[in-house]
C-alpha cells in the first residue's frame, strides 16, 4: 500500500497559484487597441473592461470623445484625418489606445453622383483625407459640376479634390483668326458701321470705342455676328472684294489649334532691344520687347457644340516720335492696340472685335516754289492744311471643336470595302456624275465596225479619270441646273494622294 504525500499535492496547487496570479497581473496591465473609422459628422460607441478615469485626444479638432458610463465611451468625428485615443483607469494605468480615422462620407457620395449623372461613368474613392474622381465624362461641364458636388462632401478647404476624370469626344479647338485694318473714310463710304441696333431681337451695344457683337436673330440662337455664307449679318460685305481692291490690308491671318485647356498663341513682328541695367561688370544689358500682330487664346470645350474662349489680342508698331534714349541707344516707343474678352459661343460661329481706332494728323503747306520762301511777304504765296486718316482694327476669330485625323485608324475602324479617306470637293463631285443617256448608249451599240482597224480601244485609266472630269465640269457649267439625287458621300479635306 503506497503512502500518500503532500508533495504531490502542493505541486499542482502551486502551479495553478502561479498561473492566477500571472493572469490577473496581464489583466491588470493589459491595454485595448482598436481602429474607430467615422465619417464626419457621425458618432460611435466602445465599450472597455474597467471603469474609465481619464481621457486623452490627441486632436481634439478631429474627434470629440466623452463617457456615457463608466466603462463606455461615445467618439465624434469632427472633421476629416487622423487622430488617436488614449484611456486611463484611476491608478493611472492605460486601458485603451484607439486609433480614430474620420473619413469622407463616401458611400453617400457615390449614390449622389450615380443619382445625378446616371449616363456618365464615374468612379468614386478616397486616399487617406482626399476625394479621388475617376472615368470619363461627356463634356468638360459635367467634369466641373461632379468636382463642385465633391468639393462640398469636403470640409478641408485646403486639400483640393484628386480629379483624375478624362473627357472623351473631340477635345481640341482649331481658331482661324483674320486681323484687318481699313480705314474708316473706306468704311463710311460703304456705309459699313461697327455699331449694333436693338432690332429684330438682335443682341449688342456701340462700340465706337471698342465692343463686340452677339446676334440671336436672324440667325439660329447663339451664333455670332457672321453668316456662313460670308457676310457678316447687318453688314453684309465681301472681305474679298475689299481687299482685292486695296481698300482693306489683312495684317495676320493664323490658323491655331490647342487642347482644351491649354494656351496657344503667335506672334506675327519682331523684337527690339530694351536697356535694363548693367551687370557686375559695368556691361549694358538688354531686354528684348516684341512687336507686331500678337494673339494667345485658351479654349474650354463646354459640349459638343459650346466653347469657352478667353482671347488676348494686340497690334503694336515702334513710334520714333515716343522714343527715348538710354545709355546712348535710342530705344523706340509703341503705339498698341490691344483686347482681351472671354465669351461663350458656338462652334463655327464668328466672334468680331472693332473699334480700335487709329488716327493720324498730317500738316501740309502748299505754295509757290521760291515766293513763298520770302519773308513777309512770303505768307501770300502759301497755303496751309490738315489732314486727319483713321484707320480701324478689325479683329475676326472663329473657333472650331476639330478631331484629329489618324487614317492608319480610320482604315482599320472602317469596312474592308470602303476605305476613310480625305478627298478634295471634286473628287466627290466626280463620283456623282449623271450617267450616260440611254439613247447615247444604244446609238453606241448598233454603230458597225468596218474594220478591226477602226475598233475603238479603250482609255488608259488616267485618260478615262480625266475625260470624266472634264464632261463633269462641262455639265455643271452648261448643263441644266436640275440638283442631283445622288448625295455627296465623300469625306472632304485635304488631298491625300
Amino acid at each position: 500500500m503506497k503512502r500518500f504525500s503532500y508533495k504531490t499535492l502542493l505541486i499542482p496547487l502551486g502551479l495553478m497559484l502561479c498561473l492566477g496570479l500571472s493572469a490577473v497581473a496581464e489583466g491588470a496591465g493589459a491595454k485595448m487597441t482598436r481602429t474607430v473609422t467615422l465619417t464626419m459628422g457621425k458618432a460611435d460607441t466602445i465599450e472597455l473592461g474597467n471603469p474609465v478615469a481619464d481621457v486623452l485626444v490627441a486632436n481634439p479638432a478631429i474627434a470629440d470623445v466623452g463617457t456615457l458610463r463608466s466603462n463606455r465611451l461615445y467618439i465624434v468625428g469632427k472633421e476629416i484625418g487622423d487622430t488617436n485615443i488614449l484611456a486611463f483607469d484611476n491608478e493611472g494605468n492605460q486601458l485603451a489606445d484607439i486609433a480614430v480615422r474620420v473619413r469622407v462620407d463616401e458611400k453617400t457620395l457615390r449614390d449622389a453622383v450615380r443619382d445625378l449623372f446616371p449616363n456618365e461613368d464615374i468612379q468614386v474613392g478616397t486616399i487617406r483625407q482626399d476625394i479621388v474622381l475617376r472615368g470619363q465624362v461627356s463634356t468638360p461641364a459635367i467634369a466641373n459640376q461632379v468636382r463642385d458636388l465633391a468639393s462640398r462632401f469636403s470640409a478641408a478647404a485646403d486639400r483640393p479634390i484628386v480629379d483624375l476624370m478624362k473627357v472623351r469626344g473631340e477635345q481640341q479647338v482649331m481658331l482661324r483668326v483674320k486681323v484687318l485694318e481699313a480705314k474708316r473714310a473706306v468704311l463710311r463710304e460703304y456705309g459699313i458701321d461697327t455699331t449694333f441696333d436693338f432690332d429684330k431681337g438682335a443682341a449688342g451695344g456701340a462700340i465706337s470705342s471698342l465692343g463686340t457683337g452677339l446676334v440671336t436673330a436672324p440667325f439660329a440662337t447663339g451664333s455670332l455676328i457672321m453668316n456662313p455664307t460670308g457676310g457678316f449679318g447687318p453688314f453684309n460685305f465681301d472681305l474679298a472684294a475689299m481687299e482685292r481692291d486695296g481698300l482693306v490690308n489683312t495684317l495676320a491671318e493664323p490658323n491655331l489649334t490647342a487642347i482644351s485647356g491649354e494656351t496657344a498663341g503667335f506672334l506675327a513682328g519682331g523684337e527690339f532691344p530694351v536697356p535694363v541695367g548693367r551687370d557686375q561688370d559695368g556691361n549694358v544689358t538688354l531686354e528684348f520687347k516684341q512687336f507686331g500682330v500678337a494673339l494667345n487664346f485658351t479654349p474650354t470645350v463646354m459640349s459638343s457644340e459650346r466653347i469657352a474662349l478667353q482671347l488676348s489680342t494686340e497690334v503694336s508698331a515702334k513710334s520714333a516720335e515716343d522714343g527715348i534714349t538710354l545709355v546712348g541707344i535710342t530705344v523706340p516707343g509703341l503705339t498698341v492696340r490691344r483686347a482681351e474678352t472671354t465669351v461663350q459661343m458656338g462652334s463655327g460661329g464668328t466672334l468680331m472685335i472693332a473699334g480700335l481706332i487709329k488716327s493720324d494728323t498730317l500738316d501740309s503747306i502748299n505754295g509757290m516754289p521760291g515766293a513763298k520762301s520770302v519773308p513777309v511777304l512770303g505768307e501770300l504765296f502759301k497755303s496751309k492744311s490738315f489732314a486727319r486718316n483713321e484707320s480701324e482694327l478689325v479683329i475676326l476669330v472663329t473657333p472650331y471643336i476639330v478631331k484629329p485625323y489618324a487614317e492608319a485608324d480610320a482604315v482599320m475602324t472602317q469596312p474592308p470595302q470602303r476605305e476613310a479617306r480625305l478627298a478634295a470637293p471634286a473628287t466627290a463631285l466626280a463620283a456623282t456624275s449623271p450617267p450616260v443617256a440611254p439613247k447615247l448608249e444604244k446609238e453606241a451599240r448598233v454603230t458597225p465596225v468596218s474594220a478591226p482597224a477602226q475598233a475603238a480601244r479603250p482609255l488608259p485609266a488616267a485618260d478615262r479619270a480625266l475625260s470624266k472630269r472634264f464632261m463633269n465640269n462641262l455639265h455643271t457649267v452648261y448643263g441644266n441646273r436640275v440638283p442631283s439625287k445622288v448625295g455627296n458621300d465623300g469625306a472632304y479635306g485635304y488631298i491625300v494622294d
